[in-house]
């Protein structure tokens, strides 16, 4: 039996705190994938969901499902790493697994644990090369799970790892008050990371950025922390660090059901990882709790404005409701969280924390816009006769660059974007591309590689291809990103194509924007015009003549004068006239013409010199061609 697949923050969490909402976005720049990977944007930088593909499977749905002890777990995209939260009353040493590949079924190796107390455990699963479809063995005692997909790898291979004594009881010390510079909040008030058993108690990650804003989350499933919300943090920091890559648990601080506060990252002046791109100077306050379902507690809303007073006197965060929201009111965001019990209640945390009359934002109204263009870059428009005149040039052998430019001009994120692309063979050809963004910068001028030159099922780097489509992953506001192509010039075009030209167009937007090839109609069109874009060029040879016409009354030349013919085809050595021939002597093209001296023969004569004088000084011929020519 195969497993369903979900993606939903409403259904991310069944057996434990398992930071369904969080998001990473440690760093202000989309990495490149060899960066570490507290660096690596984990589940929210190769994915245009707000949250990664989630697989939930309850008691009810293993037991329909699993079949003497075994389970197949099925996502739609080839996966890399598989990361699990699960419920069993007995330990997991001899959970196996196996992957099925192109050559069938690879042999059975034990899951990895890493992080197990009592019924809740944390595993994960590397694999060599991508599956669709893994099957685990020893499953019968499972009797809840949660499965995260990732694309490719995006956690450490090594384990990190925490050694420490749980504590029998949580004192908070009345007389603790520590600099407020240090940006660590008093003992008073939250749970030290010490106390809770944290891996790493005094880690500290990221730069200093100085708050601005607070964030309020729920981690909806559970309802509630079992009575023992260190184990929770224990287990959500595991999955955070040794799945997901990060460099801590993603949020500042987390209230129990209890009401009692715990420590997340170790310092409030650095950024967590909680609000898809919106985490510099966003400090995540979150609850254990399902606010979708439940009714917060005034213990919980205490507990959380004693939270939010303390940002506010430490960092000066303002206590209004532009400063304060719910992770689902900040640009960008596709998540119900904090929850609609919960949402509501956010000005009633800020009253109680000392706020004055705060007034609930008026929900943004966004617009959208997107532009896609394509330029040619290296090339020169060395023949400006004819059809040819206005387009750059290139011979056979000649390298340059084509970048696909796709400019997000609306106010909020856009998601799930693919382009589509056509290059015209056998005239030109790609050799490589490289996908960059100009984030954070966002000039279009400052190029980083971007996460989405590493997706899945995008083409070879050294295979692009005549034509296909490229996933682009989502943009931020204002965000632009480029494909750039290497190209070479192949073969001449002049008289068997209109100019060469390379192609695209956006394939896909979610919500806005779809079409299925170049020039067609849109599928689905919220932005009020058609995506496509094109740039063309031409393609001469050193030794071939392009067709011409006779010149007119009056010695003009026709319009098509080292132009293209209208059924695209012709001879590999277009002939030049009845009373004109070729002649080739060692590697050399010549004219050999018996038409009177006038405008249109020594056009002729123009045209060989110059081509000939561009092919020299490219190496493309030798130097005594100028001469026979």
């Amino acid at each position: 039996m195969r497993a369903r697949l979900v993606k939903s923050c409403s259904a991310l969490l069944v057996l434990g705190l398992f930071g369904a909402c969080a998001q990473d976005d440690d760093l202000l720049v989309r990495p490149m994938a060899t960066q570490s990977p507290e660096q690596r944007p984990a589940v929210h930088g190769p994915h245009d969901d707000d949250h990664p593909h989630a697989l939930i499977l309850d008691a009810a749905a293993l037991a329909g499902q699993r079949v003497d002890g075994r389970l197949l777990v099925e996502y739609p995209q080839p996966f890399l790493q598989l990361g699990a939260m699960v419920e069993s009353p007995v330990a997991l040493e001899a959970l196996m697994f196996r992957a099925q590949t192109k050559d069938g079924w690879s042999d059975w190796q034990s899951v990895e644990i890493s992080w197990s107390e009592g019924r809740h455990h944390n595993l994960r699963v590397f694999l060599n090369e991508p599956t669709s479809v893994l099957e685990l063995r020893g499953a019968q005692t499972i009797v809840g799970a949660y499965f995260e997909f990732h694309e490719q790898i995006v956690a450490a291979r090594e384990l990190v790892r925490a050694e420490h004594t749980r504590p029998e009881t949580l004192e908070l010390r009345a007389d603790d008050y520590r600099s407020v510079s240090q940006a660590i909040a008093p003992e008073s008030l939250v749970v030290p990371r010490s106390q809770w058993g944290a891996i790493d108690a005094d880690k500290i990650c990221g730069s200093v950025v100085a708050p601005y804003r607070m964030s309020i989350h729920h981690t909806f499933l559970p309802a509630g922390d079992g009575g023992d919300a260190p184990a929770r943090m224990r287990q959500m920091q595991d999955f955070h660090i040794n799945t997901r890559g990060w460099c801590d648990i993603g949020y500042h601080f987390v209230v129990a059901q209890s009401g009692v506060i715990y420590q997340g990252r170790s310092r409030s002046d650095r950024p967590g990882a909680h609000v898809l791109d919106q985490n510099a100077g966003n400090v995540g306050i979150s609850y254990i709790a399902d606010f979708m379902a439940q009714t917060p507690t005034d213990t919980q809303l205490n507990a959380g404005a004693s939270m939010v007073k303390w940002v506010h006197d430490t960092h000066g965060v303002a206590l209004t409701r532009d400063a304060v929201k719910g992770h689902r009111e900040w640009p960008g965001q596709s998540t119900s969280c904090p929850g609609d019990n919960m949402v509501g209640r956010i000005s009633e945390i800020l009253t109680r924390a000392g706020a004055s009359n705060p007034v609930d934002p008026i929900e943004p109204t966004h617009t959208y816009d997107v532009d896609i263009r394509v330029n040619l870059l290296g090339l020169d428009n060395f023949y400006t006769v004819g059809a040819s005149a206005e387009f750059p040039d290139a011979l056979p052998g000649d390298t340059f660059q084509a970048e696909i430019l796709v400019h997000n001009k609306s106010t909020a994120a856009i998601r799930e974007v693919r382009v589509g692309f056509w290059i015209e063979q056998p005239f030109i050809a790609a050799t490589h591309y490289t996908i960059q963004t100009d984030h954070p910068a966002k000039d279009q001028a400052t190029w980083v590689t971007n996460d989405a030159d590493e997706a899945e099922g995008n083409p070879a780097k050294a295979a692009m291809g005549k034509e296909g489509t490229l996933t682009m992953y989502a943009f931020g506001a204002g965000e632009t990103k480029r494909v750039l192509i290497d190209l070479e010039a192949q073969s001449a075009s002049i008289g068997l194509a209109d100019h060469p030209d390379v192609r695209a167009w956006i394939s896909h937007i979610k919500d806005l924007y779809g079409q299925n090839g170049f020039n067609e109609a849109p599928t689905l069109n919220e932005l009020g015009k058609t995506l496509n874009a094109f740039a063309q060029m031409d393609v001469l040879s050193a030794d071939e003549w392009p067709p011409v016409q006779e010149p007119d009354v009056g010695g003009e030349f026709g319009n098509d004068v080292g132009g293209e013919r209208d059924d695209h085809v012709g001879p590999t050595s277009p002939s030049l006239g009845d009373t004109d021939d070729v002649a080739v002597n060692e590697g050399c093209a010549m004219v050999r013409s018996n038409q009177p001296a006038g405008s249109f023969g020594l056009a002729l004569a123009f045209f060989a010199l110059l081509v000939g004088l561009v092919a020299w000084r490219r190496r493309m011929i030798p130097n005594t061609c100028l001469l026979q020519a």
